[in-house]
C-alpha cells in the first residue's frame, strides 16, 4: 500500500476496520499515502456495498453460451441462500428456470438485483415462459415467492438490492478512465454483519 499497489481486504471479524480510524494511525504516515474505505454491508448504519446476483455486463457476453453459463452459475450461488438442495428434483427445475430468468433479465434491463428480478419472474414475462417450454408457469409464483422469502432476511436484502455502491473491482480500486489515482486505495469490507 505504501508504495502505491491498491489492495481489497475482506475482513470477518471486524477487525481491519481499524485501518479506516486516523487514531489508529496518529505516528505513521499511512493515511496520507493511502485512502481507504470501509464497507459495511449488512449494518444498517454502516456504508452498504451491493452484490448484484449476477455479474455486471453479464447480458453483453459475446454468445448465448457464454451468458447461459454465468446465468447458471449465478442461479445456483442464489440457489444455495434459498436452501435449494442438489439431487432435488424441484429445486433443480426452479434453479434452471432462474438461470433463465437471471439471462433474460441481464439481456433485456443490465445488472440484476433481487427486487427486479423478484418482479421479472412474478410478472411471468412472455419471454420467460417461452424459454421454459413444456414446464409449468406455475413454478414461477414458488421461484419468486422464494425469491421473496429471501429477501425478507434483512442482511441479505441489504447485500442484495441495488441503490448503493456495488462490488466492482474496478470501481472499488479506482481504476476507472480518467487521471490515476493519488493515493493507493485500501477497501475494507467488513462481512462481520452479513
Amino acid at each position: 500500500l505504501l508504495s502505491g499497489v491498491s489492495a481489497i481486504f475482506i475482513d470477518r471479524k471486524g477487525d481491519l476496520a481499524s485501518y479506516a480510524d486516523p487514531k489508529a494511525f496518529l505516528q505513521v504516515p499511512f493515511l496520507n499515502t493511502v485512502q481507504v474505505d470501509l464497507f459495511t454491508p449488512g449494518k444498517s448504519d454502516g456504508r452498504p456495498l451491493a452484490i448484484g446476483i449476477a455479474p455486471e455486463g453479464l447480458g453483453k457476453l459475446d454468445n448465448l453460451e457464454q451468458r447461459s453459463e454465468a446465468a447458471q452459475m449465478a442461479a445456483v450461488a442464489v440457489s444455495a441462500m434459498m436452501n435449494y438442495r442438489p439431487g432435488n428434483k424441484t429445486d433443480e427445475r426452479l434453479v434452471n428456470i432462474l438461470a433463465k430468468a437471471i439471462r433474460l433479465f441481464s439481456e433485456f434491463h443490465g445488472q440484476v438485483f433481487l427486487e427486479p428480478l423478484i418482479s421479472f419472474v412474478h410478472s411471468r414475462d412472455p419471454l420467460l415462459v417461452a424459454e421454459m417450454g413444456v414446464l409449468d408457469p406455475k413454478n414461477l409464483k414458488k421461484l419468486a415467492d422464494d425469491l421473496e422469502s429471501l429477501g425478507l432476511d434483512v442482511k441479505r436484502r441489504f447485500l442484495l438490492e441495488g441503490g448503493t455502491e456495488s462490488l466492482e473491482i474496478d470501481r472499488l480500486l479506482g481504476n476507472t478512465r480518467g487521471p490515476a489515482p493519488s493515493h493507493a486505495r485500501l477497501v475494507v469490507i467488513s462481512t462481520k454483519f452479513l
